[in-house]
């Protein structure tokens, strides 16, 4: 049995979610699985082998097929195009694929959508719920099964009558912060205080993300923390 992870994402990538994407192929590799990543050709001002950029084990293949990107010269319109073009030859490859051989994965729900209506299995991996929902679930409901990064986003998809719904919260590769220096001896160079617990997010401020919980927490706090807390 193989797993064909598609994504229409450049890569590689300086945005999160290419990291998340290639450690989710070197995970499902390192367990034995026979993992071909597929992304589209496009683009790209950083050069590197995708496995050297982020360091992962070459032990799964990466498959890059044509797309249309005018993306950075007619953002909304390119969009589309590149969209549209990257359907058509995921298509185009898949369409002669056994279906009993294969697995198919995806984080986008009309890739999932349209391999399920060639017949595959296919898993959709959710991270967030889209704001047009009807439509959203619609597309999602083709999938054989779903997949989300945390237990809020798989709780929607149950009350709107999913079944097959596993909650993975998003893990990390502790070797990347095996770096020989202490916590302690950080908080000395970075001029940190020694004996207070330190709260930090990393990462975009976009409303969904619940960023605005933290700037909620922080008025609890003291006044004194409270002052010290920079956005």
């Amino acid at each position: 049995m193989n797993l064909i992870y598609i994504t229409n994402v450049r890569m590689p990538t300086k945005k999160a979610h290419g990291i998340q994407m290639i450690k989710m192929c070197e995970a499902f590799a390192k367990m034995g699985v026979n993992l071909t990543f597929v992304v589209p050709r496009r683009l790209n001002a950083i050069k590197e082998n995708i496995f050297d950029y982020y360091g992962v084990e070459k032990k799964f293949n990466i498959k890059k097929i044509p797309s249309l990107d005018f993306i950075q010269f007619i953002p909304w319109f390119g969009f589309w195009v590149q969209t549209v073009s990257f359907l058509f030859f995921v298509f185009l490859y898949v369409l002669f694929l056994k279906r009993k051989d294969n697995i198919l994965y995806t984080r986008e729900y009309l890739i999932a959508f349209m391999l399920k209506k060639l017949g595959f299995y296919v898993v959709y991996e959710s991270h967030r719920i889209i704001l047009k929902k009807k439509l959203f679930f619609y597309f999602a409901s083709s999938a054989d099964k779903i997949i989300t990064n945390s237990e809020g986003v798989a709780r929607e998809f149950r009350e709107n009558g999913f079944k097959y719904v596993l909650a993975c919260p998003n893990g990390v590769d502790l070797k990347d912060f095996d770096i020989g220096v202490s916590k302690m001896e950080l908080r000395k160079r970075k001029q940190l205080p020694l004996d207070k617990k330190i709260v930090m997010y990393t990462g975009n401020f976009y409303k969904w993300k619940g960023v605005d919980t933290i700037f909620e927490t922080a008025k609890l706090l003291s006044d004194r923390a409270y002052r010290g807390f920079k956005r």
